[in-house]
This record gives structure tokens, sequence and C-alpha cells, in this order.
């Protein structure tokens, strides 16, 4: 019953492989270098008799660090394991991954908020990215997606709760058209199968406890945002000690939320 990933939704997760680490003077454990795509002076026009300029290529760095992700060490006893008629360990495989994936998602919106800083101040990217959207309407939501491609970004996923659905509801046949707000008024968050509004996918999450109401975080695509690397996918330990069985789940990855600016945070709501 409960909901899988957002970050996984977000993020293209790829394979670390040894060959990929390395160590640094500075760092106690291995990391991996990621790459940014810079800003270059661009091609001009010119005449046959005229000569381009030179200009040293490169391509910024920065480190991709990994962590663990573990579960508790869950035990059963084997005498009482003898009587269960469904798959313990299934159902605690189940019941881990989805533990594991809930803290992925923690740590990617405390990223994202560290990222995009306080409202009224600006964040990494040296601009305002926390916003006061004002009251929902459809004016300021259409107004509002267009911040990222101002700054030179495609528009990738807008992560809001369920509840959210109910400002798309509650717009009347003026502002959404006649055959929508009726499916709106009948089918409510169903109407928007697909998510899509306005041309952006909206990734509509049960998670209210990490996505608030009234709040919206706007991403551009996974190529522009940043790098998820898997160096190891969760894996299920078990041991045996006497008469009792351990199990836990564990995984290995690094997700970097490396372009500061390709993440914005907005609140519907009356500037407090």
């Amino acid at each position: 019953m409960r909901e899988r990933s957002i970050v996984r939704r977000l993020l293209e997760f790829e394979t670390a492989t040894d060959a990929e680490l390395v160590i640094l003077p500075t760092e106690e454990l291995p990391i991996m270098w990621g790459q940014l795509q810079n800003d270059s002076p661009g091609a001009v026009s010119m005449t046959f008799h005229d000569a381009v300029e030179n200009e040293t290529f490169w391509r910024d760095t920065f480190i991709v660090r990994f962590f663990v992700v573990s579960t508790p060490e869950y035990y059963k006893n084997l005498w009482e394991l003898k009587t269960h008629t469904h798959d313990t360990v299934k159902a605690l495989t189940e019941d881990g991954l989805l533990d594991i994936e809930e803290e992925e998602d923690r740590r990617w919106f405390a990223a994202t908020d560290d990222v995009v800083g306080p409202i009224g101040g600006v964040g990494d990217s040296g601009y305002i990215q926390n916003f006061y959207f004002g009251v929902f309407s459809r004016d300021n939501h259409v107004d509002s997606k267009y911040i990222l491609s101002d700054r030179q970004m495609p528009l990738g996923t807008f992560v809001v709760n369920q509840r959210f659905v109910a400002n798309f509801e509650k717009l009347d046949r003026t502002e959404i058209g006649g055959d929508l707000s009726q499916e709106f008024f009948k089918k409510g968050g169903e109407a928007l199968k697909d998510g899509i509004v306005g041309g952006v996918p909206h990734l509509f999450t049960s998670k209210n406890h990490i996505v608030p109401d009234d709040v919206v975080y706007h991403y551009t695509t996974p190529d522009y945002l940043g790098l998820a690397r898997e160096y190891q996918k969760p894996t299920l330990y078990m041991r045996k000690e006497k008469r009792t069985i351990f199990f836990s789940i564990d995984e290995i990855i690094a997700i970097t939320l490396a372009n500061v600016g390709g993440a914005l945070k907005g609140i519907y709501a009356n500037r407090a």
C-alpha cells in the first residue's frame, strides 16, 4: 500500500563500478568524479578570410560521495516461524525496501530545501529559488512554471502531494474547460491519471510528511539536474544464531543535486 521512491522517478540511477572510484588526500573514503557542462563563449559567424579565436576547453568537476542506507536488524525465532503460513522473508524484504526508499526521499528533499534556501533569500545558485506564489490560481500556477525555462533550463517534473489536486478541482469551467471540470467533479484526482498539467508532468505523492500541503517542488530534467549512482542495490542479509534468525537490508548509493539551480520550491499561500 505504501508509495515507492520519488527520487528514483526524478533521477536516472546508474550502476557505479570499482573502476570509477578514486581516493583523494582530503577524503577518508573513495569518491567518484562528476562533470558539469560549462558555459562557453559560443560559436560565431565569420567570413572565409577570418580566423577563430583560441579557447581552452575544460569542464568543472564535483565530488560524488556514497552513503549506506540500512534497515534495522530484525529478528525472528525459528520455532515461531514453523507455524507461519505467510512468507516472512518476502514480507520483510518488501517492507525493508520501502523503508530504504523512504530514507532516499527524505535525504533528497532535505538536500533540495538546503539548496533553495529560505524564502526571501537566495539559493545556492545565487538566484531566488524559494517563492511565495500567492493563493493558488490558474494564472499564478502557469506563470510559476516558466521560472526554470527563463533560466534556460528545460521543465522536468513538479512534485506536490495528493491534496494539491484539490487546487485543480476547484477551478471552474471557465478556468479549466467544461469537460475537464466535469471529470474533476466526478473522478477527483483520477481525472489527471497521466499527471500532465500545462504540458508539465506533475508527480502527486502520498508522502505529505515529506512534501507538505500547498508546497510545490520544480525540478528540471534528469540530465540537467543531478547524478545518481548505485554501487550496491538493496541487498538482504541473513544470519543465524542458535534459534534466532536476523535480517537486514542495505544499499550503497550516491544522490547528488549537482545543478543547484535546477530545483525550485514554492508555497501557494498568502505571504506570512
